[in-house]
């Protein structure tokens, strides 16, 4: 693989996680998504599926959106499967990736 390939797959992956200017809160996402979902239920119903398929494509975009406003259960539910990761590492003694867990636990932990 080139550094070019490289670098494109890390560029790639920061757009993913990268925050969407449209969105400030994960209610405005989840409203845009029950809205897209009308309109593909509409779209459906009048046999339009080219269009269906287009608000597909903007739901496949924005779903993955949620997870960058996780709720407080989601944030819980983070937090204890870290917790669960980090006592496995510290169990079979890689003490570095407790480290990192424990730092990302606390990171969660903030956002509460």
């Amino acid at each position: 693989i080139s550094n070019k390939e490289t670098s494109d797959d890390d560029e790639s992956k920061k757009d993913e996680n990268k925050k969407d200017d449209r969105f400030s809160s994960r209610a405005e996402i989840d409203a845009e998504i029950s809205r897209l979902k009308k309109e593909m239920d509409d779209a459906i119903s009048n046999k339009d599926f080219k269009k269906a398929s287009s608000v597909q494509e903007c739901l496949d975009e924005i779903e993955p959106m949620k997870e960058l406003f996780p709720t407080m259960s989601e944030l819980i539910s983070q937090i204890e499967a870290l917790k669960k990761e980090m006592d496995e590492a510290i169990k079979s003694k890689t003490f570095d990736k407790a480290g990192k867990l424990h730092d990302d636990i606390e990171d969660l932990e903030k956002k509460l």
